[in-house]
């Protein structure tokens, strides 16, 4: 017998030593090799482990990040809408080789195995938590207080107390104030960056879900501003805001019935929002509920007394739909005053009787 068929024949009692072995008996030895410290053994069973579905993991990550750039319709149409579930099993002996990788500062590899777990099993607090440190450097803090959360949310709590040591928090608000800085002149495309990374950073704030909201409506994204608007109601059933701009969409979309049960909830929850009650008051008006439209319009006023056009607006329904020709001039005369210059030319008739019978 020759030593080259020699050798093979070796190697071949190996592997199918190996793959007689399941993935789960593969790692569970890896793991015990490597809390030994015998890295290089532990590697060895964990390389033998992820060869067994090595073919099939590949192709598992390939259509989950299709999964993941696809649309709605798209998920609706393919296997049901099932988002795939993690594959915790191929996920295990990454994270083993990625940690022994790591013990002997072969960084680069250890960081690929630590994203192939997360690949795999985006479940896996403690792959997060390696991440943060190992792929982003000590001043891309954001990126490492990302990882860091996902890792806490996963029940990590070496993740948890990593983000609370670091203010993590902190991170998030700054963003979420320069977001609000952009969103106050208009620039809505650049809040929303600020948003985004506020939110990955610090998803429990409801505030911040609403003001990317507004960023949405504001850029005529309704369905995004929806969503956004919703998922703050969720985290905060009583946040005015929420309501208050979910029923400017639902206003925008004319369904008005919806969107006066919104401004409602707002009013509610703050009984001087006086952008509530002039929004209702034109869901009231275009329903045909002049009475109410009428009401909200006096509550407004009462509310800020200086803008003339609410004066207008409720001379227009006392004169049009209550007859009511008396207290209607009563309203174009103060809106007139007041610099509404729609209502310049009704004031002038209501104090000339002719023109005004005619």
């Amino acid at each position: 017998m020759t030593k080259s068929l020699l050798s093979f024949i070796i190697l071949f009692c190996i592997a199918s030593v190996a793959f007689s072995q399941s993935v789960t008996d593969l790692t569970a030895s890896g793991d015990k090799k490597r809390k030994a410290e015998d890295f290089t053994g532990a590697i060895a069973d964990y390389a033998a482990a992820i060869q067994i579905n090595e073919t099939a993991a590949r192709e598992f990550i390939r259509k989950n990040e299709q999964h993941k750039n696809m649309s709605a319709y798209e998920i609706a149409l393919a296997d049901n809408g099932r988002a795939p579930e993690p594959k915790t099993e191929w996920a295990a002996p990454y994270y083993g080789r990625g940690m022994c990788q790591k013990a002997l500062n072969n960084k680069e590899d250890a960081l690929k195995d630590f994203e192939a777990a997360i690949a795999l099993n985006w479940k896996m607090g403690e792959a997060y938590y390696e991440r943060a440190f190992l792929k982003y450097a000590k001043d891309d803090k954001d990126n490492q207080c990302v990882d860091l959360r996902m890792g806490a949310d996963c029940g990590y709590d070496k993740a948890k107390n990593a983000y609370e040591d670091n203010f993590c928090w902190n991170n998030s608000l700054s963003h979420y104030k320069e977001g609000n800085t952009k969103l106050n002149i208009k620039n809505y495309d650049a809040a929303i960056v600020e948003f985004d990374l506020a939110i990955r950073i610090n998803p429990d704030s409801a505030n911040i879900f609403v003001k990317r909201g507004m960023c949405y409506f504001a850029l005529n994204k309704n369905e995004l501003a929806m969503e956004d608007f919703n998922t703050a109601l969720k985290k905060d059933d009583k946040n005015v805001e929420a309501h208050y701009n979910l029923g400017l969409v639902f206003q925008a979309q004319d369904s008005h019935q919806k969107a006066f049960d919104e401004f409602t909830k707002a009013i509610t929850l703050s009984p001087a929002h006086y952008e509530a009650f002039l929004h209702r008051a034109q869901s009231c008006e275009s329903q045909g509920q002049f009475a109410s439209a009428i009401y909200d319009y006096s509550v407004a006023i009462r509310i800020r007394p200086q803008i003339g056009d609410n004066y207008y607006h409720r001379g227009l329904l006392k004169r049009d739909n209550l007859k009511n020709e008396t207290e209607a001039c009563e309203d174009f005369g103060k809106a007139s005053d007041l610099g509404c210059t729609d209502a310049d030319e009704l004031a002038k008739d209501c104090k000339n009787p002719k023109k005004k019978k005619n």
